[in-house]
């Protein structure tokens, strides 16, 4: 298959489109879910691989000229054989139809993880040395990059990026949490205008895994992650089509390529009355996980269900606790569709005639948040290291009560444990 090139009469490109991807994060591991949700862990083992497959069929069906990744492709440095030759068995209708694909090495495939892959040298990879850049002549075209040597990467990379050269579409390839983005760790910072300072028309970013578009002049994108992985990653998530016409966007399109999608119910006991209350709290939950489906879009949903409010029912929820409301909600969610999975159970409420549930609620429910966010974990995980280093062999870095979930968890256990009524 050949790309779609419109020409000028005089030879000249005059339209093509290209596809940025990034984080697709293959081969993540999803334990803690499991625990939670056997049915959610199963359906997210293949999701990630399932996005990247829609990503290169869009890429075919739209007959783009090139593709780009723009850093984390895999999750871990050194990816087990299967996750390798499952990501190369997706991106091979790629190389067989022609399609090049620039490859950039983030913060979690960094190193090893490129040579790991089976066909690894049917890539373009950006080196980890230096800037690196690739011409396309027949496009008039000029990507730069550098990919990560190892997982941490403090420096600016942006400013060893070269001036863009007059009359050339030019594009700059970055994995970087850019001037700090919520949620996404420091890595290859810069600010905005050592991007716009280079004349490039494009920036393909990775790292920050909620889409956006920081600038359109130039563009400068991150297209998020192909696949939500935690209930912080809710909402459809994809990659970008771009349209190039005479050396400028002038399209830019969200491709949505998820396979399961994080979702958010929310249950307000304030609207129930003390009367049949468990028939009112049991339709209640059936609402809110009926709305929350209805939001995927037909895809599989992992929800997360939050009680909130106060009243009467803040006394039972308490009474039958986490687990076994849990599992009532897995029932029920059931009875629904069996493509749905509720990850988890979030009691926020307070009693009758309380107007919140409490700073101690709202503290716990943040730590349970947090034991579901990968970058947290990491974080935690980190400063327990340094604390163990420091203990004289005392804490044993594979005794399960510290890893990093169990530790936040219990800590949200215990501020309920002292909130008592209010």
């Amino acid at each position: 298959m050949a790309y779609v090139l419109v020409l000028f009469c005089d030879g000249r490109v005059m339209r093509f489109q290209f596809l940025h991807i990034a984080d697709a994060h293959i081969g993540g591991r999803f334990a803690g879910l499991a625990r939670r949700s056997e049915a959610a862990a199963a359906e997210m083992a293949d999701a990630c691989l399932d996005a990247l497959e829609h990503a290169v069929r869009t890429a075919l069906e739209r007959q783009v000229a090139f593709v780009i990744i723009a850093g984390d492709l895999f999750d871990r440095h050194t990816p087990d054989l299967r996750e390798s030759f499952a990501t190369a068995e997706r991106l091979a209708p790629l190389w067989r139809a022609g399609v090049d694909v620039y490859w950039l090495l983030g913060n979690h495939d960094y190193g090893p993880a490129a040579e790991e892959l089976p066909n690894a040298d049917r890539l373009k990879r950006f080196s980890t040395r230096k800037v690196q850049s690739f011409e396309i002549p027949e496009l008039n075209v000029a990507l730069h990059g550098r990919s990560f040597p190892e997982r941490a990467a403090p420096e600016n990379f942006a400013r060893g990026y070269p001036q863009a050269q007059p009359g050339r579409f030019e594009i700059g390839v970055l994995h970087t949490s850019l001037d700090g983005r919520e949620g996404a760790s420091t890595y290859a910072p810069c600010a905005l205008g050592d991007l716009t300072a280079t004349g490039y028309q494009y920036w393909a970013l990775g790292h920050v895994h909620t889409p956006e578009v920081v600038s359109t002049a130039p563009y400068v994108v991150f297209p998020g992650c192909l696949q939500g992985r935690n209930p912080r990653e809710s909402g459809a998530k994809g990659c970008a089509l771009v349209t190039v016409e005479d050396g400028a966007v002038t399209d830019f399109e969200r491709i949505i390529c998820d396979r399961a999608r994080w979702a958010a119910a929310a249950v307000d006991i304030s609207a129930l009355g003390e009367a049949r209350l468990e028939a009112a709290l049991e339709q209640a939950t059936l609402a809110a996980l009926t709305e929350a489906q209805a939001a995927a879009d037909g895809r599989f949903a992992i929800i997360r269900l939050r009680y909130q409010g106060a009243g009467a029912a803040d006394a039972l929820l308490r009474r039958r606790g986490q687990t076994a409301l849990l599992e009532k909600a897995a029932r029920l969610a059931l009875q629904i569709d069996d493509r749905i999975a509720v990850e988890a159970v979030r009691i926020e409420t307070a009693p009758g005639g309380a107007a919140t549930a409490g700073l101690a609620a709202e503290a716990a429910a943040l730590m349970q948040e947090a034991a579901c966010d990968a970058a947290i974990l990491e974080a935690v995980q980190a400063e327990f290291d340094l604390i163990r280093s420091k203990a004289g062999g005392v804490l044993a870095a594979e005794d399960p009560r510290f890893a990093p979930e169990v530790l936040l968890k219990a800590a949200a256990e215990r501020i309920l444990a002292g909130q008592g009524r209010e």
